[in-house]
């Protein structure tokens, strides 16, 4: 029997299943093909905290 996860045809989702299933050796960081130009590596609270504060930055300087 094929699982669901396993139909996807997203990479991704194998390791987010391995990672819910609390198999850390087969998955639960993965990275795409841009991961070489990452400079750090952050949660998504972070990550979309920082890009809140770029955005309100960029939006404040454009109205001067």
């Amino acid at each position: 029997m094929v699982k669901r996860h396993e139909k996807n045809p997203y990479c991704i989702m194998l390791a987010l299943y391995n990672a819910f299933k609390g198999n850390f050796k087969n998955g639960y960081a993965f990275a795409g093909a841009n991961a070489y130009r990452a400079e750090k590596i952050m949660s998504v609270k972070n990550t979309i905290s920082e890009l809140m504060k770029e955005w309100r930055e960029k939006e404040l300087f454009s109205k001067k």
